[in-house]
C-alpha cells in the first residue's frame, strides 16, 4: 500500500495526493502533537548530538593529556604505562580523567625532582670525594696508584 499525503491550496477544494518515502510516513504515523513542539524535538535532538561530539572531544583530549605524561620511560615503568593506557580508555568520566591527570602529573614532577637531586647530591658527593683525595694526595706525597696499591 502506498502511503499519500493530502494537499489542500488556499480557496482549492481539490485535494492532491503525493506518495511519500515510508520514513517520512513512519514518522508521521508516530508524532500526533503538533508541528511546532516536532521540531523543538528536532532541535533538542542535534543539540544533544552536538554536545555528545563534545564531550567525545573532551574525553579524546584528556585522555591523551594523560598518556602523554607516562611517555617517559625514564620516570614511568612498562607496567604503569600499560595500566595506565588500560585505565584510560575505560573511563568515560571526565571528571575522573581531570582528577587523574593531576595525580600522574604531581607523580611526574615528584620523580623528575627525585631525579635530580640525586642527580645532584651524586655529583656534590663525587666533588667532595675527588676533592678529599686531592687532600690526602697532597698530605702524603703518595701517587694515586701507589695509594690504590696499599
Amino acid at each position: 500500500m502506498e502511503n499519500h499525503v493530502t494537499k489542500q491550496a488556499a480557496g482549492d477544494t481539490a485535494n492532491v495526493s503525493t506518495p511519500t518515502s515510508p520514513k517520512v510516513s513512519a514518522t508521521l504515523r508516530r508524532y500526533t502533537g503538533p508541528l511546532s513542539r516536532f521540531l523543538e524535538k528536532q532541535a533538542e535532538a542535534k543539540s544533544q548530538a552536538v554536545a555528545e561530539a563534545a564531550k567525545a572531544d573532551t574525553l579524546r583530549a584528556m585522555r591523551n593529556n594523560v598518556l602523554s605524561l607516562v611517555e617517559d620511560t625514564a620516570l614511568f615503568t612498562d607496567t604503569e604505562r600499560l595500566r595506565t593506557n588500560d585505565s584510560v580508555y575505560q573511563t568515560t568520566c571526565v571528571a575522573q580523567l581531570q582528577r587523574w591527570f593531576r595525580n600522574v602529573y604531581r607523580v611526574s614532577q615528584e620523580r623528575t625532582a627525585r631525579a635530580l637531586r640525586l642527580g645532584t647530591s651524586d655529583l656534590a658527593g663525587e666533588l667532595a670525594y675527588n676533592s678529599r683525595l686531592a687532600d690526602l694526595l697532597d698530605e702524603s706525597g703518595l701517587t694515586h696508584s701507589e695509594l690504590l696499591s696499599l
